[in-house]
């Protein structure tokens, strides 16, 4: 019986963080589009089991414990949000889940 030796046309590297950047510039971009306009009128409501710990100086909150945050149609679940705003005005927030339970997010497009 002969052996034959195989080689692959296609080699397999990890992907460049410039890359993996690309994408996720990409995805965060197009995903504004598809959210209802109306959205970005309505005021923010933020829940959360404990209190949440607030910094006026660096303009960030961070809030555990089963926190919803709600603007109009989207609604943010998660077990810890860090919610900063930046000196242009914008507001910025990170959803973190458990092991037990990711953080998800919904909302009607337009």
């Amino acid at each position: 019986m002969q052996q034959v030796l195989c080689r692959s046309m296609f080699t397999l590297t990890r992907p460049s963080p410039l890359l993996l950047l690309a994408l996720a510039a990409l995805t965060v971009g197009v995903a504004p589009a598809w959210a209802d306009k109306a959205d970005r009128s309505k005021p923010m409501t933020l829940e959360s089991d404990q209190p949440c710990t607030v910094s006026l100086i660096k303009q960030t909150s961070v809030c555990s414990g089963n926190v919803v945050i709600s603007q109009g149609t989207l609604q943010i679940r998660a077990e810890r949000l860090e919610l900063r705003e930046t000196p242009q005005g914008y507001q910025i927030a990170l959803a973190l889940g458990s092991a037990a339970k990711a953080a998800s997010y919904r909302q009607k497009r337009d």
